[in-house]
């Protein structure tokens, strides 16, 4: 791909613009670094462009790269049991019990308000209750 790129006189910048591939990814597509590249998915999208401005057939490319992460390490899936290592865990298990820790740590949250604070606030009544309070009179007061 870097000698496609260079006898079609674009810097790895212009293939920057003209993608909109970061440069770092660019120059590990070119140089074979997967292991600095996102996932396979994006990996593709990112080839599939690149190739195309490059006038180069994607598939092969595309081909190349889900077989060589398919063989380095299989991404995480719905379980992670493989022939291996049979005895792990789901793969959505410890989502589930993250997931089941907040739920918890919200319902005691939730009891530890409605049993100590709720019972000590005030209550809103519709009516204000004045009472009355007796006064007398003040006497008259004479100028002499």
């Amino acid at each position: 791909m870097r000698a496609q790129r260079e006898s079609l006189g674009l810097t790895l910048l212009d293939a920057h613009h003209e993608t909109h591939v970061p440069r770092d990814y660019l120059a590990s597509l070119e140089e074979g670094r997967l292991d600095d590249l996102p996932a396979t998915t994006y990996t593709a999208g990112f080839l599939n462009t690149y190739c195309q401005v490059l006038g180069l057939p994607s598939e092969p490319y595309v081909t190349a790269l889900r077989a060589c992460r398919a063989t380095a390490a299989p991404e995480r899936g719905f379980l992670t049991r493989t022939a291996n290592n049979p005895d792990a865990r789901p793969a959505w298990l410890s989502d589930a019990i993250t997931w089941g820790a907040v739920c918890g740590v919200l319902l005691l949250a939730w009891i530890a308000y409605s049993v100590v604070v709720s019972p000590f606030a005030e209550t809103t009544r519709e009516r204000v209750d004045a009472g009355t309070i007796e006064i007398a009179p003040p006497a008259r007061f004479e100028v002499e």
